[in-house]
């Protein structure tokens, strides 16, 4: 796709703990810190090359990264270098939970991850008295279960790295419905929620992974799953391509709708699109450059767009 690149990653989390920046700065090396002049410390890092700015309300903003899977990853290095200073930040974690509603309901399943590690059993049912003891068994890759719960809900804490599948059955039962992964509402706003990789579902077709589960234990039967860590959003991608064709920019800006060019302030001519949101700098080399983007696929799509848009203004491509 006409050569697309990422230059540049802007991904910002909020990890909803204060950091003492004066003890960061003291203790860690290579820290860029100048109250004076920034409210907030600079940490650079090689692998992957980023700078995340830092600050004490605990928010972090990460910079220099070629993609967001690179802008995240960078983030939990430094969540794990804010960690061994003593800040209080909870360890990252996906927590599943098979809950009734005041009719029994058994659940069983398997979990399967690239990586899985440190699972922990959870028992809030009240009336444990009436159900069988629930089987958890696991491994580095995967976990199955046979579980039932009444009145509360049990389940599962663990970390894992990589994509997820979950196979699930209620009530022996493969049923959609009862099928929830994503945030979890009801938890204190404080606490923020998130997918660190987007899920995936075997032995179920219908159900739609960015569902937003709203579960009160002990009123709503179902299993549901979600990931508890920091919030972290991508805000900004700038890429670069090349539609391998010279411009006439003194032409197409009479052509193009929602364009400026003025060549004695800036070289290119300013494109923005409204669908994906995005800003284009068109120069006469043909090189183009995106900003504003979201995602991979925002930049690739207004690729798409501006060719057709020039084509439709008679430039040949």
């Amino acid at each position: 796709m006409e050569n697309v690149k990422i230059q540049n990653v802007v991904t910002s989390a909020t990890l909803n703990e204060k950091i003492d920046l004066e003890r960061i700065a003291t203790a860690v090396e290579d820290i860029e810190y100048e109250p004076e002049q920034f409210p907030g410390l600079v940490l650079r890092l090689e692998d992957p090359k980023t700078a995340t700015l830092v600050f004490g309300s605990g928010k972090l903003v990460c910079t220099g990264a070629k993609s967001p899977e690179e802008s995240r990853r960078a983030i939990y290095k430094i969540i794990d270098l804010l960690k061994k200073e003593n800040t209080p930040i909870p360890d990252p974690q996906w927590q599943a939970r098979w809950s009734g509603d005041g009719t029994k309901h058994t659940f069983e399943g398997k979990i399967a991850a690239p990586s899985i590690k440190n699972v922990r059993y959870v028992d809030e049912e009240p009336k444990k008295k009436d159900l069988k003891k629930d089987k958890v068994k696991h491994d580095k890759n995967t976990i199955t279960f046979e579980g039932s719960a009444w009145e509360g809900q049990r389940g599962i804490n663990f970390e894992a790295e990589g994509v997820l599948t979950f196979d699930i059955k209620q009530d022996s039962d493969y049923n959609p419905d009862f099928i929830f992964i994503g945030k979890n509402k009801t938890n204190p706003p404080e606490i923020p929620f998130e997918l660190r990789e987007q899920p995936t579902l075997s032995g179920l077709d219908s159900i739609s992974p960015a569902r937003e589960p709203r579960h009160i234990a002990g009123e709503d039967a179902g299993f549901f799953v979600w990931f508890r860590g920091p919030e972290i959003v991508v805000q900004n991608i700038v890429a670069s391509a090349d539609l391998g064709v010279e411009l006439n920019l003194d032409a197409i800006v009479f052509g193009l709708p929602n364009c400026e060019y003025e060549p004695e302030q800036f070289p290119g001519l300013i494109y923005r699109l409204k669908k994906p949101k995005v800003v284009l700098l068109l120069f006469g080399s043909g090189k183009i450059v995106c900003t504003g983007a979201k995602t991979r696929e925002d930049v690739e799509n207004a690729i798409v767009e501006v060719r057709r848009a020039l084509r439709k203004i008679g430039v040949k491509m």
